[in-house]
């Protein structure tokens, strides 16, 4: 780099200036190529190769050494090269991430697909689970048709928290007032998620929508709260379906109610996402 000039003949002295210059850009945008091909940025990298070689093509056109004017010739041809091979493999990457939308699905669900259903898109989840039910129960087991289903509810949520999926849920505050009998299988149930989990949990009076949205793409939804009888499908009914607006629908309405911005929110005068609840040992 040093010489350069020294191989460059019947010019001024601006102009061994310029040409300096412009060799010099175009060897950095070829180291920077470089660099940027190393990181895997193949349509920058590509860019730079190619913004590189039409620097050297306008220099082949000035007056300079033969010497000179054949490294240049051979460093066009290279960059030009690796331009369009960097363009070909940017342009597969781009096609590698263009995600083919999934065929929608909808399935009714009756008896104790309900439970199972519910329980296997709990246990497919990757990132997210967001849950709303009236009642939450600690579910061993659902029984139909003299069969018995294993699902293990609370077992299947602290084992989803404990692989790292973020888990809200919102149900009953365990009000006596509100769920009479109830109270005890709902308070426990709820210790037990706080206690043995990272899952959290806001309280509510009006958590009476029964759905589950699974990292953003799919919803079991239906009349059945989680608990042994709704599991079972004892006269309930649910669905499931990844329908792009439905699954949107359901995330709106539990972010709003999540953070309390919902108009059933603000119209509320009960305030049980506010208060402490004691659960007393029967």
């Amino acid at each position: 780099m040093k010489n350069l000039v020294l191989h460059v003949i019947n010019l001024s002295h601006n102009e061994k200036t310029g040409f300096e210059r412009d060799y010099k850009k175009a060897w950095k945008l070829a180291v920077d190529a470089i660099r940027l091909e190393e990181l895997e940025q193949f349509e920058q990298a590509g860019k730079n190769y190619l913004m590189s070689a039409e620097i050297l093509y306008k220099l082949l056109a000035k007056p300079i050494k033969p010497e000179l004017k054949n490294s240049i010739r051979n460093k066009y041809f290279e960059y030009k090269e690796r331009a369009e091979l960097l363009k070909s493999i940017s342009e597969e990457k781009r096609k590698e991430r263009i995600e083919i939308k999934p065929e929608t699905i909808s399935i009714v669900l009756h008896g104790p697909k309900i439970g199972l259903k519910a329980i296997e898109i709990l246990r497919d989840a990757a990132s997210e689970i967001m849950i709303m039910s009236y009642l939450l129960f600690d579910v061993k087991t659902i029984k139909a048709e003299s069969k018995i289903h294993r699902v293990n509810l609370l077992d299947t949520l602290i084992q989803k928290s404990k692989e790292g999926v973020q888990i809200r849920i919102i149900t009953s505050p365990p009000d006596e007032r509100l769920l009479g009998k109830n109270v005890w299988k709902q308070g426990t149930s709820i210790k037990r998620l706080l206690t043995e989990s990272s899952v959290q949990i806001k309280l509510c009076n009006f958590a009476h929508s029964k759905f589950i949205v699974a990292d953003g793409i799919i919803i079991w939804r239906g009349s059945a709260n989680l608990t042994a009888s709704g599991l079972s499908g004892k006269g309930d009914i649910a669905e499931i379906t990844n329908d792009e607006y439905i699954v949107n629908y359901y995330s709106t309405i539990f972010e709003e109610r999540w953070r309390n911005v919902n108009k059933s929110c603000q119209e509320c005068n009960e305030k049980s996402c506010l208060k402490e609840y004691s659960i007393f040992e029967q």
